[in-house]
């Protein structure tokens, strides 16, 4: 849905000169000009002699001396009608028409000579229903509308030598000269009926002007005259302030102007502007009529779905418009003698634009009220909060050159006035009360750091940027065009939270810095197959098939398997599916569409399966919350994330679960696997955060052709330490490295711990891997990258380790230890020659892969301190080591074996059958401080370990 905004596009005059000026013509309008010159300038001549003399003039006299037109006089530049005493009429036999809906002008422009008789009318001037052929009358004035047969404006001089119109108030005077130059204008505007017309006087004395005043249209006459077939005629009468004598005073015309097919609709009594009845013509207005607002003194355009497109508006001095709330307006030019009252409340902040100068001033016909939020025009004549920032292309003479700066209203001092703001944003200073108005491109005025800001508004045409750094919070977007293709552009890493609604289209930019695969999804709704393909440079290849694809696949799940696309592939991207990308060279893959401010719920997953999907948000989302919200929709709370980079340049399936939480970037995909029964994934939009505390694993840059691109390349994040006790086990071959970890953890089991367990990612077959296994028995069977066990008994866990080599493999194991007890150390176990070798940080063991391994049985890691009688027995599979209170087997699954204890003299002091499905521990009874010989015997095999007992 469009937001409100209210646009005066073009603004049409300057306001020093609006109260001086005349409405604007339509484009349509034809105006007949007699200037009674030689050559008027529709060709026609006027000759020396008696108006009448002229056939398209009708006067009152034939006489040389009452209505003289005057040309090549003395001074070779007289043109003009002299009038020399009162009573002197003419008519022009041209009739003017007009239908509803239009406007006739008739404007006379004239001097005075001599001294006028005081208090009286010097003459009338206007339309009379009827042309007397011969010798023509004054118009007949009668206060019955069927007998008066026209209306006419009178002018008039007072007792002080001032001109005036004749009964008209709230008008400007002034002293009347030979020298002066004047005019009178009468507009008749027509409407469908006689009451819905309305008739405008305006008279101008030298620099004085009346303004628009009110004639009351009364006569039927005339109205079914100008409508009908005969027309109506301009009717022109000297009266008593000119005298009886034809020596002087005189009055000097010098030319008329009569405007038709001029087209104009007229506000009548009501404010609701989009009522019939509201208009003179009994219709709504249409995009290319102009309106006048006339006697309306709170008059509103308040209509929240209003979609307004207006050539022209004029207020008269009696009215007021107050814009309120419209859902769009647009006005080509503006006229006030009244006044236009801007509310702050319900406007969308830019888009009212009341000058196009780079003025910030504004005439006093303009008012901006406002309701603790001042409202000001700034530069450009945009209306805008004070509070507000404007980002407009300027020079700001400082140093910064010609280009997008960032401006703010500065109300101190004795001239207030918006000012340059360098720092703006600088990340520190709260700006969430501030508003943000683009006018300009702003690729050199990008949003960085972290801010919060009110609303933000783009105007048509305009761009907001945020860069890599930025980590931008708001409440809404409101762009001015939502067809613009592209309003606003993020580069990879940047983060736009936005609290309520948003409007227009943007691009994000993920720049892969590496022509790897990687996992990707669009962060914007709207994005469609093929406008991605023809705007990224994918890599091309063929599948095995030899059918040609690119760098673009879908994985299915139902199999395990990557579907890959063509060129000519298309289809719309749906929120949170997630995609897998390898490009031909590096770029940039954008993403265009719109904002998703909503919930969004991924649909049509494969049940019991891995899925790709992905953040359908242009902000990081926290992967914890997702995993706890999703718990029924989960066999297990883990999210896969493909590291193209990881820690040696191959690439790995990064996997988090709650010991080592993650934020998952802008346009990023991963994996999940579904429960059983789910195919669907819920991500909340409540769930989206700025990654403020990231921790850079690894960010490649190799640079970007793009000038407007950024260079921040590929980043896998997550949050810095959270002071679980963890070994990170690394097994390397070559250039390749894998890893697994065990985290140990308050209230942790040594069996299956949903969202702390987490299984390695076997969507893709894997040649090269390591991994652990439950250490409990009860455990189901999975190969895990994350095992989470008890913050205790650390001497009495064995975990298995579980490897994928194939043979000839040089491997090399090593460890990083994070919060581990001190003077705990890590031993590996090989069964292979029974040699147990330490990983504490800083050691590695290096072995050979002799044959193809895929699976545990050879590997153990042990944590013991330094006593030598910790480390266990062992026989192949079966080990035996003591702990605490008893003895802890491992490597039996259902058999029963005899658990003998012998003193040092070799006296058995205690024997029991031991079950291996009830369990893994044997305790121990109470014995005295000695040394003691353990023995397990199974049919098969026989551990014997010697034991302390303090």
């Amino acid at each position: 849905m469009k937001q409100n905004y209210i646009l005066l596009s073009t603004c049409l005059v300057l306001f020093s000169i609006l109260n001086s000026n005349a409405q604007e013509f339509s484009d349509d309008a034809v105006t007949d000009l007699d200037s009674f010159l030689d050559t008027d300038a529709d060709e026609t001549s006027y000759s020396l002699g008696p108006l009448n003399n002229d056939s398209k003039y009708i006067t009152s006299s034939t006489s040389l001396y009452h209505q003289m037109i005057y040309n090549n006089g003395s001074t070779g530049t007289v043109g003009r009608i002299t009038v020399k005493s009162e009573n002197k009429n003419h008519q022009k036999i041209t009739p003017l028409r007009a239908s509803s809906g239009e406007i006739i002008t008739i404007k006379m422009k004239f001097k005075t000579k001599g001294t006028l008789v005081s208090n009286e009318d010097v003459f009338i001037f206007g339309l009379k229903s009827v042309l007397e052929t011969e010798d023509t009358d004054f118009p007949i004035d009668d206060n019955d509308s069927n007998v008066k047969n026209g209306e006419w404006a009178v002018v008039n001089v007072d007792a002080d030598k001032k001109l005036k119109l004749k009964d008209k108030t709230n008008q400007a005077t002034e002293d009347y000269a030979d020298a002066n130059t004047c005019y009178v204008t009468v507009k008749y505007f027509i409407g469908d009926t006689r009451a819905n017309s309305r008739i405008k006087m305006k008279l101008e004395n030298n620099d004085s002007s009346s303004g628009w005043v009110d004639h009351t249209w009364t006569s039927q006459l005339l109205y079914d005259a100008i409508t009908g077939s005969t027309g109506a005629y301009m009717i022109y009468g000297s009266l008593a302030a000119l005298g009886s004598s034809n020596t002087t005073p005189h009055l000097y015309i010098d030319d008329y102007e009569f405007t038709t097919n001029d087209r104009g609709i007229v506000q009548l009594d009501t404010n609701d502007i989009n009522d019939t009845a509201a208009w003179s013509t009994g219709a709504l207005p249409e995009t290319t009529d102009r309106l006048f607002i006339f006697d309306n003194t709170t008059s509103f355009l308040d209509s929240e779905n209003g979609n307004k497109n207006y050539e022209y508006i004029y207020i008269d001095a009696d009215s007021k418009l107050t814009i309120i709330a419209i859902d769009e307006l647009s006005i080509t030019s503006l006229d006030l003698d009244g006044k236009l009252d801007i509310k702050s409340g319900n406007f969308t902040e830019g888009n009212i634009k009341i000058g196009s100068t780079s003025t910030n001033s504004m005439n006093k016909s303009v008012t901006l009220s406002n309701t603790g939020d001042l409202l000001t025009i700034a530069p450009g004549g945009y209306v805008l909060r004070q509070s507000s920032m404007l980002c407009r292309y300027y020079n700001p003479g400082d140093g910064g050159g010609t280009g997008p700066h960032w401006q703010k209203y500065n109300s101190s001092g004795s001239t207030p006035s918006w000012e340059h703001d360098a720092s703006f944003p600088d990340g520190s200073t709260d700006y969430s009360a501030r508003n943000l108005v683009y006018t300009t491109q702003a690729h050199q005025a990008k949003l960085t750091g972290v801010n919060t800001f009110n609303d933000v508004y783009i105007l048509d045409g305009k761009k907001m940027v945020i860069d890599s750094e930025g980590r931008v919070t708001v409440n809404s977007i409101y762009t001015q065009d939502t067809d613009d293709a592209e309003s606003a552009i993020l580069y990879t890493g940047a983060s736009l939270i936005v609290n309520g609604t948003s409007t227009g289209n943007f691009t994000y930019n993920r720049y892969l810095g590496t022509t790897n695969w990687y996992l990707v999804s669009s962060p914007l709704a709207g994005e469609t197959i093929q406008d991605l393909i023809s705007n990224t440079p994918f890599a091309s290849g063929s599948d095995n098939s030899a059918n040609s694809i690119i760098g673009l696949s879908t994985y299915k799940g139902t199999d395990n398997t990557w579907e890959y696309m063509e060129d000519g592939s298309s289809g719309s991207i749906a929120s949170g599916s997630g995609y897998a990308v390898k490009l031909s060279t590096l770029a940039n893959v954008p993403f265009n569409g719109t904002l998703v401010t909503e919930d969004v719920q991924v649909t049509g997953l494969t049940a019991s399966r891995f899925n790709l999907i992905g953040n359908p948000y242009t902000s990081y989302i926290n992967a914890i919350s997702l995993l706890d919200n999703n718990v029924a929709n989960l066999s297990e709370q883990t999210i896969w994330i493909w590291n193209q980079a990881a820690l040696d340049g191959a690439g790995r399936y990064a996997v988090y679960n709650n010991a080592n939480d993650t934020e998952i970037m802008p346009a990023g995909g991963f994996f999940i696997k579904s429960s059983d029964t789910s195919t669907v994934f819920d991500i909340s939009q409540a769930y989206q955060n700025h990654d403020i505390t990231e921790v850079i694993i690894d960010s490649r840059s190799t640079g970007n052709s793009n000038a407007n691109s950024e260079d921040s390349g590929e980043k896998t994040v997550q949050r810095g330490s959270n002071a679980y006790s963890q070994i990170k086990l690394s097994m390397q071959t070559d250039n390749v490295t894998k890893t697994t970890d065990i985290y140990y953890i308050e209230g942790r089991s040594t069996n299956f711990d949903n969202g702390w367990d987490s299984s390695m990612f076997d969507g893709v077959a894997n040649d090269f891997a390591v991994y652990t296994q439950h250490v409990g028995n009860n455990a189901p069977a999975m190969n895990l990258a994350i095992q989470s066990l008890p913050k205790r008994d650390y001497e009495s866990m064995v975990v298995p380790i579980g490897v994928h080599a194939v043979q000839g493999t040089s491997i090399e194991f090593s460890t990083a230890l994070i919060e581990m007890p001190e003077g705990l150390k890590v031993f590996i176990h090989d069964m292979n020659d029974d040699s147990f070798n330490e990983l504490t940080e800083g050691n590695t063991f290096k072995t050979f892969a002799a044959q193809d391994l895929k699976g545990t049985g050879r590997f153990y890691i042990h944590t013991t301190y330094e006593d030598p009688t910790q480390i266990p027995a062992t026989s192949g599979d079966l080990s035996m080591y003591n702990f605490q209170d008893g003895m802890k087997i491992m490597g039996l699954k259902s058999e029963t074996a005899t658990f003998t204890l012998y003193n040092f003299l070799g006296v058995v002091v205690y024997e029991t059958l031991y079950d291996a499905s009830a369990g893994s521990d044997v305790p121990l009874p109470s014995l005295a401080s000695g040394v003691y010989i353990a023995r397990l015997k199974t049919n098969a095999k026989t551990v014997t370990k010697k034991i302390i007992i303090k």
